[in-house]
């Protein structure tokens, strides 16, 4: 289950619904037993790159040799967390495009998306799960979920 400030995810909803290309950032917060409560959603730095899908983002070269966008969002999230307060961590990413990612079936994710998740559990030990919160700019409709990378391993 996922939970945050109705009042202060609306701003962000609406916030996301203006952009005209694929965007990430990073879901701030602290996980209780099986709930997240995000309180902080943190873009991730602008780069000069511009795409309408997210997959093709992630898979754009920057100006430092054989790095990604991929790469630059996960370096976003451990600076996020070393510089964060004891009890609150890196929950998971928010992305937006013009595209669906089908969060509850690991197959039907893109192999560049599911490798960005797959990389920021094993980058800050997220014990399997990453929350993720999509907005797909075509229809203005968003999906959350909990995606569990131990159930994917079995």
């Amino acid at each position: 289950m996922i939970s945050a400030e109705s009042k202060d995810f609306q701003g962000v909803v609406d916030s996301l619904k203006s952009k005209e290309s694929a965007d990430t950032g990073i879901l701030i917060g602290y996980k209780y037993q099986d709930r997240f409560y995000i309180y902080s959603w943190c873009p991730t730095p602008k780069q000069s790159e511009q795409s309408k899908q997210l997959s093709t983002l992630l898979n754009t070269s920057l100006s430092i040799p054989d790095a990604t966008y991929s790469d630059w969002v996960i370096q976003h999230c451990k600076e996020l967390f070393r510089f964060l307060p004891s009890g609150i961590q890196v929950l998971g990413v928010y992305s937006v495009a013009e595209e669906d990612l089908k969060l509850d079936n690991f197959a039907l994710i893109s192999p560049q998306v599911l490798k960005l998740y797959s990389d920021l559990i094993a980058e800050l030990a997220l014990d399997d799960a990453l929350c993720v919160f999509h907005l797909n700019l075509l229809d203005k409709r968003f999906q959350t979920g909990v995606l569990d990378f131990k159930v994917r391993k079995t």
